[in-house]
């Protein structure tokens, strides 16, 4: 017989912060990779952030947790690592027409969003969070699941 041990849920907000880092920092590099390189960006530079800041928050969580994240835990870093990707992207237009433009162009941006429909924009946005959403469930899943059968691998060579 097996002895049922109780864990201890981990304090996600720590791998949360990872991905935020990791993942600012890979929107930074590629911005920078495609401004040298005269290309204009695309959803596909943008995912590949995303896919490098969640395997550094998920393989964090495997090695010091020694277990991959219980659903409860799965579901917090995902809606926790999708609200920073978008406070982060958010940040950095806002930035970028600052200094393209100034404030004013900042604000001309902001009422031009108004003269969009409201639906439009909203459904743009729910299908990009459901695909983001999407990716950030698989690696915290899936893929700290492959993380631990490597990580008790090396333990037990």
């Amino acid at each position: 017989m097996s002895e049922h041990v109780e864990q201890q849920p981990a304090a996600v907000a720590r791998y949360v912060w990872r991905y935020t880092i990791v993942y600012s920092l890979a929107v930074l590099a590629t911005a920078a990779v495609l401004l040298m390189l005269d290309i204009q960006g695309n959803a596909g530079a943008a995912m590949g952030a995303v896919v490098i800041g969640v395997v550094a928050a998920a393989m964090l969580f495997v090695k010091e947790q020694r277990r991959v994240p219980t659903p409860a835990e799965r579901g917090w870093l995902v809606a926790g690592s999708l609200l920073t990707s978008w406070l982060i992207s958010l940040l950095l237009f806002a930035l970028f027409i600052v200094v393209m433009t100034g404030f004013e162009g900042l604000r001309a941006s902001l009422l031009l969003l108004g003269d969009y429909q409201l639906h439009v924009l909203i459904g743009v946005v729910a299908v990009s969070s459901a695909l983001h959403a999407l990716v950030l469930w698989f690696f915290y899943g899936l893929f700290a699941k492959q993380q631990l059968r490597a990580l008790q691998q090396s333990d037990g060579a």
